[in-house]
């Protein structure tokens, strides 16, 4: 686990920007039969699971790729 606290002086500030960003991030290790999507749907699932308990966010966790983020929000592109 890492944690990132930075400044990001070069975002436009708003509702979804602010200069200080405060990002945890974690690593899994897969063992090669565990590499299939069918593994890492079930992993999301536990993690959002747990997440769920913890937050008011929605019932279902929805999947998109860069593509279908990127054609349904051409300005984030």
């Amino acid at each position: 686990m890492s944690r990132m606290n930075a400044i990001c002086d070069d975002e436009h500030l708003g509702n979804l920007h602010s200069l200080h960003v405060d990002q945890w991030d974690w690593k899994a290790m897969f063992t090669e039969q565990d590499r299939s999507l069918a593994y890492l749907d079930d992993v999301v699932r536990r993690i959002y699971a747990a997440i769920l308990r913890a937050e008011y966010l929605a019932i279902r966790v929805l999947f998109a790729d860069q593509a279908v983020l990127a054609k349904r929000h051409p300005l984030c592109a």
